[in-house]
Formats: structure tokens, C-alpha cells, sequence
């Protein structure tokens, strides 16, 4: 691999810098060198893929509180959600002046008791 000239012109400045601010590195570079002179190269280093998910028998210990829980929580903002004071139970009480109203085909009496039409 070959580099334009202004960079290579570059490089070889920081080299020059470097080692005059730094002559125990430059020693453990030139020796680093020698030592390696007659190795290969490494290539890319081969590694396994991991799983994102586990399958076997541990998987299940984990996985059938996590559902449990979610479930769990499900039920209880659905229950949370449909237990409100009906429409009409509110619309009644809030005008007391009238002594009937009509809700969705019921007519609720000021006693609070529901009555199909």
C-alpha cells in the first residue's frame, strides 16, 4: 500500500518527532522489529458467532416467570381499565335536576338502578 507524498511526508515527520521525544520507545520498537523479523504475518482472527438466545433447559426457568409476569401485568391494566363508573352512572349523578336520563337504550332513575326501555 503506497501513500500519496504529502502524506508519507507527513508520517515521516511524526516518526521524527516521536523518536526524539521518546528514545525508549524508539529501543523497544527497533527490538520489537528484530524479534518479529521472521514471523508471518497474522491473518484475521476466525471467531465463533455467539447465539442471542439460548436454547435448553435453562432457557425455560427464565422464560416462564418472564411470561408469567407480563400476563400478570396485563391482566391487571386491562381490570384497571374496564373498572371505571359506567357513563351513564356518571352523567346521572352529575345533574341531579332531571329524574331520568337516557343512556344507550337504559334509563337509569335517580336510585341508581338500571331499566331496559
Amino acid at each position: 500500500m503506497s501513500l500519496p507524498a504529502a502524506e508519507q511526508r507527513a508520517l515521516r515527520a511524526m516518526e521524527r518527532l516521536l523518536e526524539a521525544s521518546e528514545p525508549r520507545m524508539t529501543a523497544m520498537f527497533a527490538m520489537f522489529t528484530r524479534l518479529a523479523r521472521a514471523e508471518m504475518p497474522v491473518s484475521a482472527e476466525r471467531l465463533a458467532r455467539r447465539q442471542l438466545v439460548r436454547s435448553g433447559p435453562d432457557t425455560i426457568y427464565v422464560l416462564i416467570p418472564v411470561l408469567a409476569t407480563m400476563a400478570l401485568i396485563a391482566t391487571l391494566v386491562v381490570g384497571l381499565a374496564t373498572s371505571g363508573t359506567p357513563a351513564c352512572r356518571t352523567a346521572a349523578l352529575s345533574s341531579p335536576r332531571s329524574s331520568v336520563i337516557s343512556c344507550a337504550g337504559r334509563e337509569l332513575r335517580p336510585s341508581g338502578h338500571l331499566a331496559a326501555r
